[in-house]
């Protein structure tokens, strides 16, 4: 009885696949690739929705509803220093120098706020002290010399190189016409910058402007000029912006290099005083055939002061006299010379017409 239903399982068994078999998994049917998204609850039937109701509004006479506007962002535009300079009411910076007061005395004018408001933790911290980004006047080159002054004084030892020493100032046409006398003996080349008290850009580019003069020192003399206390001496060397530099040759007073040099044009200045260097060595002589002389116009300017009254030569010294001929009447060669119209100063006293220009006939 058992085998025979051992048998009978077999059979059943092997009738229907055996041991192992079994049906296939129904497969599921593959999506549609490019199928329109499920809509939301809400959303179906919504466009006709809106269209009946249209209709509805348009046979009751009522206005179709507004759309609502589209978001706008708002941006907040920062004023620009030029910007604040005008709202506050105070005078640019570039023209500062037409507006200066005629009697040459020091405009005080307040500084215009910052467009970013420094906060109350760095106000009263020096500029040295404060991070790059809320510093008003002071750079890096410029704390790094205040730094080392300040560790010299403390050691008590004497700075020998100060700023004034290094650059010194112009004033007068007088001052100018000297330098360019001094530089013309050690045959160097002469770089002047203009600047203003007033000007931010100005005190960046001072720490710069005095390296260049301690690495050139051999090859170029350096000077400033502040543009209220100097403004004879701005206007004779038509001089327009702040800060800008100029370089001669004193042979001639001539101007090789003119223009603004402010703190991002500051390498183009030096690659300038390069050329500067390396003209004056190899072809001064060509300066006065593609650069302009300015000698006959300083010597036009101070033409009442290259033929002053005896009276004020007796009373000139003698080294008076001889800085007086070297620094003011030594340019006018090229264009016109005196010759030994400034021989002595008894001579140049006792003739009213002193100095006159030499002619072809003498």
């Amino acid at each position: 009885m058992l085998r025979r239903q051992v048998w009978a399982a077999v059979l059943l068994a092997a009738s229907s696949g055996g041991f192992i078999g079994s049906r296939p998994a129904p497969t599921r049917s593959s999506p549609r690739r490019f199928a329109e998204p499920k809509r939301k609850p809400g959303q179906r039937g919504s466009a006709r929705a809106k269209e009946r109701l249209r209709k509805a509004l348009e046979k009751e006479g009522a206005p179709p509803p507004r759309k609502d506007p589209l978001p706008t962002t708002t941006t907040t535009t920062i004023p620009s220093r030029v910007e604040l300079r005008r709202r506050a009411g105070l005078p640019p910076l570039e023209p500062l120098l037409r507006r200066a007061p005629a009697d040459l005395t020091e405009a005080s004018v307040p500084s215009a706020p910052n467009a970013l408001e420094i906060p109350a933790r760095w106000q009263k911290v020096p500029d040295c002290e404060r991070p790059n980004k809320w510093r008003e006047l002071m750079d890096d080159e410029d704390c790094k010399f205040e730094k080392q002054q300040k560790k010299l004084l403390g050691e008590g030892k004497k700075i020998n190189d100060p700023y004034v020493e290094i650059i010194p100032q112009l004033k007068t046409l007088d001052d100018f016409l000297k330098a360019n006398a001094h530089a013309q003996s050690r045959e160097k080349a002469l770089v002047v910058k203009f600047y203003s008290r007033q000007c931010r850009a100005c005190l960046r580019i001072a720490a710069k402007y005095r390296r260049l003069a301690l690495e050139k020192r051999d090859e170029i003399d350096c000077y400033e000029v502040e543009s209220l206390a100097s403004r004879p001496l701005v206007d004779g060397l038509n001089v327009t912006k702040v800060p800008s530099v100029q370089i001669y040759d004193p042979d001639g007073v001539t101007r090789l290099a003119d223009g603004p040099c402010m703190p991002d044009d500051f390498p183009r200045l030096e690659r300038k005083v390069d050329v500067v260097i390396r003209s004056m060595q190899k072809r001064r002589s060509a300066h006065k055939v593609v650069a302009r002389s300015y000698a006959a116009e300083l010597c036009h300017m101070r033409s009442k002061d290259c033929a002053p009254s005896p009276s004020s030569v007796s009373r000139m010294s003698e080294e008076e006299f001889e800085a007086f001929e070297a620094a003011v009447c030594a340019i006018c060669p090229p264009q016109g010379r005196f010759g030994s119209a400034l021989r002595t100063k008894e001579s140049a006293a006792a003739d009213p017409e002193w100095p006159r220009p030499v002619s072809d006939d003498d």
